[in-house]
């Protein structure tokens, strides 16, 4: 673990509570809905960087190995049974069924939702801090506030089943 000085710390978002507080006109008209997920346009320019060794290369070889998946926009978690949201601006590409505009307005709005303060943690990392989440219920981003600081982490990640709609 390489931490910078100052920032870099990790924010997690409860879909479980930002889907709670949604209105019920709301959740009936996300109900049912599909959407694209894709990181293909999220870690292209990383990828594209000059200083990312081998990102041309490996972007190609995401682009192949990991094509976009359709998942439901509200998922039921296999385990809790409890209903979440299931977009993220990372990921969440397009809507299905709706138009470009609506697919665009809808994930926004969604995502401007869940991005509130009170469903947020935000963790200050300091080392030998070991983390756990569950990616079917949470979102996470890492605070790009560090400049040009280096942070470097070990992530592992638990092959798990795919969502389940609500």
């Amino acid at each position: 673990m390489m931490l910078p000085q100052i920032g870099g710390d990790t924010l997690w978002v409860s879909m479980y509570a930002a889907y709670e507080s949604l209105s019920e006109r709301m959740k009936a008209m996300i109900e049912g809905l599909q959407v694209l997920h894709d990181g293909v346009p999220t870690f292209t320019p990383f990828l594209l960087d000059p200083a990312t060794k081998d990102g041309p290369e490996r972007l190609k070889k995401m682009k192949v190995e990991k094509p976009g998946c359709v998942h439901p926009m509200v998922i039921r978690h296999p385990e809790t049974g409890r209903r979440a949201l299931f977009v993220s601006r990372a990921y969440a590409a397009r809507v299905l069924g709706v138009s470009e505009i609506e697919s665009r307005h809808l994930i926004n709005m969604l995502c401007d939702h869940c991005e509130q303060a009170n469903f947020q943690v935000r963790w200050r990392w300091t080392e030998g801090d070991v983390a756990f989440w569950d990616n079917r219920c949470t979102i996470h981003y890492a605070a790009n506030d560090y400049g040009v600081q280096d942070r470097q982490m070990m992530r592992v990640t638990i092959k798990g089943s795919r969502p389940l709609g609500a």
